[in-house]
């Protein structure tokens, strides 16, 4: 129902505040790298800046998503103004690390004009999600709200899962007998020099539009 709907897209400003501020920086500049390196001949640099970008988004979104799950009551309570979208908080967090971890592979293979495996991705990614959601719209129907859409988000965690393993097994098959000239601090230099203003203007963004959905329902 609306309510239901309403209460389940309360929590998606959060996760995309966090989401695109960790993500939409570091893959464009990964890209950016990427697209560099390779056209020098040094694939090997740009496997290693994608590996480096992977580590960094994984530790902040592991980060992200325990602070997320510590304050989800907090969030849910005081900022969006009801209790019941907790759940669906507590659900989306297993999320972060995953998608933020991702965005890094998919950044590589922009950059190398590659985009076979991320449209790939996506595909998994919304078959899983409606799959989960097809099988638990049983318990879904009529349940209590705050339940329903938490077992509804379940179906993002998935999605995202089968997202990262479709990435992560085409990024293996990318390989190379040189060893890479760029070292893991220059790499993680470069990308965080380069995300860093493109992340800001999406925190202001996402900022924005959540408040915008908080004050809506007040």
């Amino acid at each position: 129902g609306a309510e239901g709907m309403g209460l389940f897209q309360l929590s998606s400003p959060v996760y995309s505040l966090i989401i695109l501020t960790l993500t939409s920086g570091v893959s464009i500049s990964v890209s950016g790298i990427t697209a560099r390196e390779k056209a020098r001949g040094h694939t090997e640099n740009a496997l290693r800046a994608a590996k480096t970008a992977f580590g960094i988004l994984l530790a902040a979104g592991t980060f992200c998503g325990v602070l997320l799950s510590v304050y989800a009551k907090k969030i849910s309570i005081e900022l969006l103004g009801d209790v019941r979208a907790y759940y669906s908080l507590i659900m989306l967090a297993p999320c972060i690390p995953i998608v933020a971890s991702a965005s890094a592979i998919k950044g590589y293979f922009y950059g190398s004009s590659n985009v076979t495996p991320t449209a790939f991705s996506q595909i998994a990614e919304q078959i899983v999600r409606i799959s989960v959601i097809f099988f638990v719209a049983n318990k879904i129907a009529g349940s209590n709200l705050a339940y329903a859409c938490a077992i509804a988000t379940t179906s993002a965690a998935f999605g995202e899962m089968a997202n990262l393993v479709v990435v992560g097994i085409a990024f293996r098959r990318e390989k190379t007998k040189e060893k890479p000239t760029l070292t893991v601090k220059s790499a993680a230099r470069s990308i965080v020099k380069n995300a860093l203003p493109i992340s800001v203007n999406r925190l202001v963004i996402s900022l924005m539009g959540m408040i915008e959905t908080v004050i809506l329902p007040m």
